[in-house]
């Protein structure tokens, strides 16, 4: 699918133009002190990112030893989390903020770390063997675009690791409607929003075939309360169960009610195993 094809997919009249995400990210400090100043935002982030540790683990024959790429590292401070125990050869990563990379850079010492775009990574096709995307495709104009070019630079069998906020359909629905009433200068971080169905059309569309989930933090009004009283070893507990039940009483499977929350979907895909026509060789998109 070619660009515009990728341009007309996306609703992006009620959002913030290219330019203005690309300076709000840019201009971005390293704010994680800030955003985990709550008790509720340090266990639910936690939570996270033991869960995508586990399925990376639980997945990791397949990626063994090869190049990793982390898409919207942030500081780098999730993704050296996730990665310590793991095989790998070198680990990439990427982001719109300069001082985040240099503060990932700090934190991820043996790394390279490269400022660039989600929707057109600089990088050569076929040359990774797994991409993580943490909490980073619900900040992104142009998803499908941004999954097109991760499949682009996932060798064939390679895997992606995506952690993303989930809700109802309903939900979804609403919250797109909320966008028209966006002032110019001033929105949501979060400026996409996704379903689990959505998601896992999404990938399919990018040729990336969703091979396992898992859901956590479930949030439910009373957590940030509990989470003032109670130890983390009993709220991962407690968010363990209410995920396993992912919302299907609230409407979450079938977009029938607003639910009582969302929740995160963590989600491992496999870029299809297709052969290359015989002297066809794979695209690359732009190098470093």
């Amino acid at each position: 699918m070619d660009k515009q094809a990728f341009d007309k997919q996306e609703p992006d009249e009620q959002r913030p133009d290219k330019r203005e995400l690309l300076t709000y990210y840019h201009d971005q400090s390293v704010d994680r002190d800030r955003m985990y100043a709550k008790p509720l935002r340090r266990y639910q982030q936690r939570r996270r990112l033991e869960v995508v540790r586990e399925l990376a683990r639980k997945h990791w024959n397949r990626n063994r030893g090869g190049l990793l790429l982390d898409v919207g590292c942030g500081d780098g401070y999730g993704i050296a989390s996730i990665v310590k125990d793991l095989d790998y050869a070198l680990l990439v990563g990427l982001d719109l903020s300069p001082e985040k990379l240099r503060s990932a850079g700090r934190a991820l010492p043996a790394s390279r770390m490269i400022l660039g775009d989600a929707e057109v990574l600089p990088l050569a096709g076929g040359r990774l063997q797994a991409v993580f995307s943490l909490e980073t495709l619900e900040h992104l104009l142009a998803p499908r675009r941004a999954l097109a070019e991760i499949a682009r630079v996932l060798k064939p069998g390679g895997s992606v690791f995506i952690s993303i906020p989930v809700s109802s359909a309903l939900n979804v629905r609403a919250a797109e409607k909320l966008m028209r009433f966006r002032r110019p200068g001033k929105f949501h971080e979060h400026i996409q929003f996704y379903s689990r169905r959505r998601i896992a059309d999404l990938l399919r569309q990018a040729g990336l075939e969703p091979a396992s989930h898992r859901f956590c933090v479930f949030n439910y009004p009373c957590f940030e309360l509990l989470t003032r009283i109670i130890p983390y070893h009993i709220w991962r507990k407690m968010d363990g169960f209410l995920s396993r039940i992912p919302l299907g009483f609230a409407g979450f499977k079938y977009g029938l009610s607003f639910g009582v929350g969302s929740e995160y979907l963590v989600v491992v895909a496999v870029k299809e195993d297709i052969p290359a026509p015989d002297g066809v060789e794979e695209q690359e998109g732009p190098r470093e």
